[in-house]
């Protein structure tokens, strides 16, 4: 087997533009709909949830999450969720790329978002706003 790349946050931010990934968005809400499941386990009041999404013929990828309130009375103070997203190959099985959970809540849960309101709002919309907070909040700004 290669060697699988990991993909972090500063490589990919870069090279990617709001209008590039909506586009990618837009494209890939045209191809079959992924097969979607979870699993999430929960410990007192940390858990951890990974997303596995098929979509035959073109891969599969597994997004896993740790969410630890707590972390914020570290010293210093830790981010609460941590993430990463496998994918792989969907005729071999075989791992292609990690990439840093950070990346894709911002850019593709953030693009999702904007990819909505290019969709439904009125094309003379001059005010925009936005409800959430943390990387996805602030992406929406951007």
């Amino acid at each position: 087997m290669n060697s699988i790349p990991f993909i972090n946050a500063d490589q990919a931010e870069s090279i990617l533009t709001w209008h590039g990934v909506v586009a990618a968005l837009w494209a890939a809400h045209q191809r079959p709909q992924a097969d979607i499941d979870d699993i999430l386990f929960e410990h007192d009041n940390h858990a951890v949830l990974s997303r596995a999404a098929w979509i035959r013929g073109t891969g599969i990828g597994v997004k896993t999450a740790t969410i630890f309130p707590s972390n914020t009375t570290k010293s210093p103070a830790l981010p609460t969720v941590h993430a990463i997203v496998t994918l792989f190959d969907d005729q071999t099985g075989e791992p292609t790329a990690v990439l840093d959970g950070t990346l894709v809540t911002k850019w593709k849960t953030a693009g999702d978002s904007v990819l909505g309101a290019h969709l439904l709002a009125r094309q003379d919309s001059e005010t925009l706003t936005i409800l959430g907070a943390g990387a996805v909040g602030e992406s929406l700004i951007d």
